[in-house]
């Protein structure tokens, strides 16, 4: 196999005076990923920190969106990007999103609705896409990422030991406190904000729950592990990333294993012959397919059962079977946030982003999210065995990251700043993946022939 060439400064983006920004200065190249930092950094700031016009909250990550729109209008009309089949894939889904509101509500109200998830989705989405055009953008995101990291992941360390949430109830007195629900979202305090497991408080830091702000963190591990990073963007954001345990979730534990493990992998595996990516994923392909085989309720129950409440782990059970009796019975348009049918004792809420978005969707728009993930993840995976280091590293951790985010999903739905993140992430995945010609299918037959 012959490596793809890159030239220098793609192998060595990050001077060691500043990892890769302090030596070069602000340059053009820096500057262009200033819109998609704009976006980052408003989904680490707590909802109540908000503009209220008519009645309406305007959250930070939709500031951000509106002020950057002009921006990102202009740059799609003058062709910036080339429209790939994922772009049309995410346009489809958060389009089809929008006609079920309008198909349940009416057009006025549908409208409305609808378009506040199109805010969430596109411009998040198109920003990355727009501001991300090679693997040395991406690094240099991941380098500048680092100091709003650390924000997040001291202020969960600090409330945990202190037992006291401190930065959404601080936000809350200076700018009122939110409401309970808003369009069907839970989005006011989180009851947690008093919850203690393993004798420590489960901490949110600015996001709405402390399983957003563990996989937030979780989900850039494999980022900054698999970057190139050097010195204290990699020692700094590696500590950010480790501190996810102190959302003393499941799923955010889970996920940093789970990075930990695969990155891991990785490195053995360029070392050891016998070992490779493929051989990894026809062994976990077998024993994902064992666990449905050989549980009685099923591959997702085994995911939802990773928990560390038992109780928990019984509800989600319990939101996945009623969930899908939801869906069978409204396929195409969803029902809206009206609510599903379920057991009296049992809330609102769905603990699934998937489900979630086919309960109020139709399978659609779960199928077609899902669908680009899983696509990105197989193109990033397979295009990497043409990479040379570092590329290579970067690929993988990508979606390492994405792979991770694809199963907690199954355990927590994505709202707020996380959900913003999600589509920063997909969008940043499709340019990387897209900047380099696409061989990974005739390498891997190489591979395994």
């Amino acid at each position: 196999m012959t490596a793809t060439t890159i030239e220098p400064a793609e192998q060595d983006p990050m001077p060691a005076s500043a990892a890769g920004v302090g030596a070069r200065g602000v340059d053009a190249g820096m500057l262009g990923l200033t819109p998609f930092l704009i976006m980052l950094y408003s989904a680490c700031l707590p909802q109540e920190v908000r503009l209220v016009v008519g009645g309406l909250s305007i959250y930070p990550y939709r500031m951000a969106a509106f002020v950057l729109l002009p921006w990102l209008l202009n740059r799609l009309f003058r062709g910036q990007i080339r429209l790939t089949a994922i772009d049309a894939m995410v346009l489809a889904g958060a389009l089809w999103m929008q006609i079920s509101f309008i198909v349940f509500y009416g057009a006025t109200e549908g409208l409305v609705r609808g378009g506040a998830l199109l805010i969430d989705i596109l411009p998040p989405f198109f920003v990355a896409r727009i501001c991300v055009r090679s693997p040395l953008d991406l690094r240099r995101i991941i380098v500048l990422a680092v100091p709003v990291l650390i924000f997040v992941g001291v202020s969960m360390l600090i409330e945990s030991i202190s037992g006291q949430a401190l930065i959404r109830p601080w936000a809350a007195s200076q700018f009122g406190p939110l409401s309970s629900y808003e369009n069907g979202v839970e989005v006011g305090l989180f009851d947690g904000a008093f919850d203690y497991r393993l004798g420590m408080l489960r901490a949110a830091g600015p996001f709405p729950h402390p399983i957003l702000a563990g996989l937030f963190l979780a989900s850039f591990l494999p980022l900054i592990l698999q970057g190139g990073l050097k010195r204290w963007p990699l020692y700094f954001g590696v500590l950010a990333g480790m501190l996810a345990v102190f959302s003393i979730s499941s799923a955010a534990w889970l996920s940093l294993v789970l990075a930990l493990v695969l990155v891991a992998y990785d490195r053995i595996q360029q070392k050891v012959e016998i070992l490779n990516w493929q051989g990894g994923l026809v062994a976990g392909g077998i024993v994902l397919i064992g666990l449905q085989a050989a549980s009685q309720s099923g591959l997702i129950s085994v995911l939802i059962r990773f928990t560390l409440n038992p109780g928990t782990a019984y509800y989600r059970k319990m939101i996945w079977d009623f969930g899908i009796r939801s869906v069978e019975r409204n396929p195409w348009f969803g029902i809206g946030y009206t609510d599903f049918e379920r057991a009296t004792w049992m809330t609102n809420s769905v603990d699934n982003h998937w489900l979630l978005l086919a309960i109020r969707h139709g399978f659609l728009p779960s199928v077609l999210f899902l669908a680009v993930c899983g696509v990105l993840i197989f193109r990033l995976s397979a295009t990497s065995l043409s990479l040379a280091e570092p590329d290579r590293r970067l690929f993988v951790g990508v979606a390492i990251a994405l792979f991770a985010l694809v199963l907690a999903g199954f355990t927590v739905a994505f709202v707020g700043g996380m959900h913003t993140w999600l589509f920063l992430l997909l969008g940043a995945a499709t340019s990387v993946s897209f900047a380099i010609p696409f061989s990974g299918v005739s390498t891997l037959n190489r591979r395994l022939g």
